[in-house]
């Protein structure tokens, strides 16, 4: 029988044996397995690279398409079709824009290369942009619902720079004879007539959409001498001078041959009515008007506060012919508007553009001499006559051009203090290809 000493002593050496062999199986397996290690991590850094790559090239694209949509200074034309930007990335990238426009369809193309570390990843997008058609002041002839007709003899233009002439319509669009556009012109129905004289191209079946200009904050800012420092009770018919808030129960109707002179602000619950060879001189910020307002001809109306007045008026103005009528900085009717013929509108563009507006009804412009501002009837149409100049931009649900209109679009007008009126409106962007390469 074998003793458990003797059992013990002939297995001297097993643990030896054992850890001989466990490491025989570590020298086999840990070069492999460090290896996966290395090179999932090698991966792993691959992968996040790449990943910053294609973020940073994916910005880069972002960033022409809102240079497209403010129309930020660089942008490619048709004069230098490409341009190339280079981008600090967030992630340490190099990247390089390059923009360039196709002036036959209309459309950007865009390819923008993210480098790191000798790699490159690259995405490439075409875009087209609808042109001029987002803003409510882009161009110089919009309407917003309805058609543009030119019967003949119209030339739309701008300045500086005689290529932003543009028009645009919620509607169809017809080009008369001897009518040209020294612009682009798009309608979301047809572009007829003679085409061939709209210089930049024309774009029908375009939608198109515009934001709304809220008018009712003109009409609370010539309300201010509502609670006027002095009222007067009955109709004013004599002339003078009016130096401090003035509300006035009646109607405003002066004789022939008088003279007003008011260096505040004046709120008539009435109508303002002037006979023949009336001045009015108006030095104040705010002018309301309840009923309508009237000028009979020959009248000289000027408006001389040097930081523009507004004016607003619950019924409907008209101006008759042979008037002086210099210097508001915003006129708005609710109902319909009439500019009789040899009149001049001069309205001083010093810090935005003037505006004439028609809330619910329609402008009518004669035989005037010049009208310099932004003629604005959402509700209605614009017809102008014959032998106008505007310097501005007309806006209206739908416009008549009948003869003889010279519109020049005023692309140096600064349009900020405007923003804040306006609601709505979309910026129509279709992205027609998006791919990323590399890496």
């Amino acid at each position: 029988m074998i003793s458990m000493k003797k059992l013990i002593k002939g297995e001297k050496g097993a643990s030896l044996a054992i850890a001989l062999i466990f490491l025989a199986i570590g020298a086999i397996m840990l070069p492999p397995l460090l290896m996966l290690i290395g090179s999932g991590l090698q991966q792993g850094t691959a992968i996040e690279e790449r990943t910053a790559g294609i973020y940073d090239s994916d910005a880069g694209v972002e960033w022409a398409i809102n240079l497209i949509k403010t129309g930020g200074v660089g942008l490619p034309n048709e004069q230098d079709s490409s341009r190339t930007y280079i981008l600090s990335a967030l992630n340490g990238d190099t990247l390089k824009v390059t923009l360039t426009y196709d002036n036959e369809g209309s459309y950007y193309k865009v390819e923008s290369t993210a480098s790191l570390n000798g790699k490159s990843i690259t995405t490439r997008a075409t875009l087209k942009y609808q042109l001029g058609g987002s803003g409510l002041f882009d161009n110089a002839i919009t309407a917003l619902n309805g058609d543009i007709e030119f019967a003949k003899d119209a030339f739309v233009t701008s300045a500086p720079g005689s290529d932003q002439g543009n028009i645009i319509a919620n509607g169809n669009i017809n080009i008369g004879r001897n009518t040209v556009i020294e612009g682009s012109a798009i309608a979301s129905g047809s572009i007829t007539g003679f085409v061939g004289y709209i210089e930049q191209g024309y774009y029908e079946d375009t939608p198109v959409s515009f934001p709304t200009l809220d008018t009712s904050i003109f009409m609370t800012k010539a309300m201010i001498a509502s609670n006027g420092n002095i009222e007067l009770a009955s109709n004013y018919i004599t002339g003078g001078t009016i130096t401090v808030d003035t509300r006035l129960l009646g109607n405003l109707s002066p004789n022939n041959n008088k003279t007003l002179i008011v260096n505040g602000n004046l709120y008539i619950e009435g109508s303002f009515s002037s006979s023949k060879d009336f001045s009015f001189e108006f030095g104040g910020e705010a002018l309301y008007i309840g009923g309508n307002l009237d000028f009979s001809k020959n009248a000289e109306v000027k408006f001389t506060n040097p930081n523009g007045c507004t004016i607003y008026v619950a019924g409907e103005i008209k101006i008759s012919k042979d008037i002086q009528f210099d210097g508001p900085y915003t006129l708005v009717a609710n109902g319909d508007i009439h500019l009789a013929k040899d009149t001049s509108y001069i309205l001083d563009p010093t810090k935005r553009p003037p505006l004439i507006i028609s809330e619910m009804g329609t402008i009518d412009v004669s035989k005037s001499d010049t009208i310099v501002g932004i003629l604005y009837a959402p509700n209605g149409n614009i017809i102008i006559n014959k032998d106008m100049d505007i310097e501005g931009c007309v806006i209206a649900r739908g416009i008549e051009v009948k003869k003889n209109l010279k519109i020049t679009f005023r692309t140096d007008w600064n349009l900020s203090e405007l923003d804040t009126y306006l609601n709505g409106g979309l910026s129509t962007l279709n992205i027609l290809a998006w791919n990323t390469i590399g890496g």
